[in-house]
């Protein structure tokens, strides 16, 4: 019989008189009920067997004993029991968080060690977070967390790092006095520990408010950056996480990038020997650096292009949307584009532009505003996957989202080549359509860049077969149905665009389309129409 089928049988036999011995007033007849009790929950097999045979009450019982020892096995007992995932909300439940924080207040170093051990635990249960964090257990585990033993420290700092995961409570335990002593036992000489409160300074790390300005104060960030060059593994995970919750918050970035966060986070980025979560992390922290404009000139510097280049064609999804979105944050710099240019950096653009995720195409338009006025860069947009997220933001409501893409499809009109392109992809309607409903920021681009159009619109039509005879006339005003009220919805906007929209009426012949008779006599007396 193996170990674990011995104790299903013994608890068979043995779990009913439990129940009358556990409230006895004898402290050897309570002891040794905890002792079985907590030899029984040794055994993950025997766990749902208890609950359902009514072991948990004895174990709470004892739990409230005066004697210290039945103190220790009711501790034990639940400690392992809380193992079980299934049981964790029961243990809960059934009242025993109570008793658990009272004896948080003795002085047995193998009874904290029992509890704080339950009560991590415990804590690993969504459900019972929020309990164990509004109960008064929190100010005593910070206190424990800066124990002198290792068993002691570490399950204390586990517990409040596993509260920390929910967002709600990490004011609560914050608010307890957590930040400063943790920062501080991050440098304790256990790595155990090291783990736990970098876990815990981590997580909390994560809210944008005044609990992660003082981990930046108390220099937790640098402790962080110490983690990520680490030889440990779970404190280089701890310290890429807790890096990157700092790097989500726009105030701290030119902050961390000017104490040396960015170096030891390439040197996981780049790294073929380290775990994939762990690059994962430290690739979207440098990504969040890169939103930041003042930090672009040091990752150029850095000769992080070619790197965030070479990740942006990785295998992994996540890697590859990070370090692509971290070169589409630098290309917005009009400052760097020529290095972005250089060094390949459209294309991992163009990836996020293939994608079918509305939010990420509306990212990448002032990056593909930036680079399209390169030369360089204009057929290769409209060519590979360009052209479908910014003719989608000419509708975007956010004006200047719109003014962006109206300057981009102007830019690339510049290009004979891309004229048809353009034309193919639909582009015309929101253009019309912009001149109209947009405010003058958006109205000025998108009237230049129909200039553009119209200015080679001989080829553009010749190619598709429709020249300027009266079938391409008409081709070009089933764009929009409603041209002629588009052009003359509004004078006083006419008037500011008319040096650039007159091209398209010369070019096209389509004078006694569109001219009305109170918009002409104002071309005309500008001196540009005949």
């Amino acid at each position: 019989m193996n170990k674990n089928s011995y104790f299903c049988a013994v608890s068979f036999s043995t779990s009913l008189p439990f129940p009358d011995l556990s409230f006895s007033q004898d402290a050897m007849s309570q002891y040794y009920v905890g002792c079985a009790l907590a030899n029984l929950s040794c055994a993950t097999a025997n766990h749902q067997l208890m609950v359902e045979e009514g072991g948990l009450q004895p174990i709470i019982t004892l739990a409230y004993s005066s004697d210290p020892d039945v103190h220790q096995q009711a501790a034990a007992a639940l400690r392992g029991l809380s193992v079980s995932g299934d049981i964790k909300m029961k243990v809960v439940q059934e009242g025993a968080l109570e008793p658990l924080v009272r004896l948080l207040t003795s002085e047995d170093v193998e009874i904290l060690r029992e509890v704080c051990a339950a009560l991590n635990n415990l804590s690993l249960g969504d459900e019972n977070k929020y309990e164990i964090a509004k109960s008064s257990a929190t100010v005593a585990l910070v206190a424990h967390m800066q124990s002198e033993d290792l068993g002691i420290a570490a399950q204390a700092a586990g517990c409040l790092a596993n509260l920390s995961e929910m967002h709600d409570n990490q004011k609560l335990v914050a608010a307890e006095g957590a930040v400063r002593p943790g920062i501080s036992v991050m440098r304790s000489r256990f790595v155990e520990v090291q783990r736990e409160t970098g876990r815990l300074i981590a997580n909390l790390s994560a809210d944008d408010g005044p609990t992660s300005d003082s981990i930046m104060e108390g220099g937790g960030h640098q402790l962080l950056i110490s983690y990520l060059l680490s030889q440990d593994v779970a404190c280089q995970r701890v310290g890429a996480l807790g890096i990157g919750n700092l790097c989500t918050q726009e105030r701290h970035r030119k902050t961390l990038m000017q104490v040396g966060a960015l170096e030891p986070l390439c040197t996981l980025a780049r790294s073929e020997d380290i775990e994939l979560e762990i690059q994962r992390y430290a690739v979207l922290a440098i990504a969040n650096l890169a939103s930041e404009k003042a930090n672009h000139p040091g990752f150029v510097e850095e000769g992080m292009l070619p790197l965030l280049i070479s990740l942006s064609n990785v295998p992994d999804q996540e890697v590859r949307q990070y370090a692509a979105f971290a070169i589409v944050k630098i290309a917005q710099n009009s400052n760097v584009r020529k290095q972005v240019t250089e060094e390949g950096g459209l294309e991992p653009v163009l990836y996020l532009a293939r994608t079918d995720e509305p939010e990420i195409q509306r990212e990448i338009i002032p990056a593909l505003c930036c680079l399209s006025f390169s030369t360089q860069n204009k057929v290769d947009i409209c060519k590979f996957g360009g052209l479908p997220p910014v003719i989608a933001a000419l509708r975007e409501p956010n004006q200047e989202v719109a003014r962006l893409a109206s300057c981009t499809l102007a830019n690339l009109s510049e290009e004979v080549e891309n004229m048809d392109k353009i034309v193919d992809a639909n582009a015309l309607p929101p253009l019309l359509l912009a001149l109209s409903q947009s405010s003058p920021i958006v109205q000025r681009e998108a009237a230049r860049c129909l200039g553009n159009l119209a200015a080679n619109i001989e080829s553009v039509y010749n190619s598709r077969a429709l020249s300027l005879s009266s079938r391409g006339k008409e081709s070009f005003l089933s764009f929009c149905p409603s041209s002629v009220e588009v052009f003359i919805c509004d004078f006083s906007t006419v008037l500011k665009l008319r040096s650039r929209l007159l091209p398209i009426f010369q070019h096209l012949s389509l004078n006694l389309f569109f001219l009305h008779a109170h918009f002409l006599p104002h071309l005309v007396s500008s001196g540009t129409a005949t």
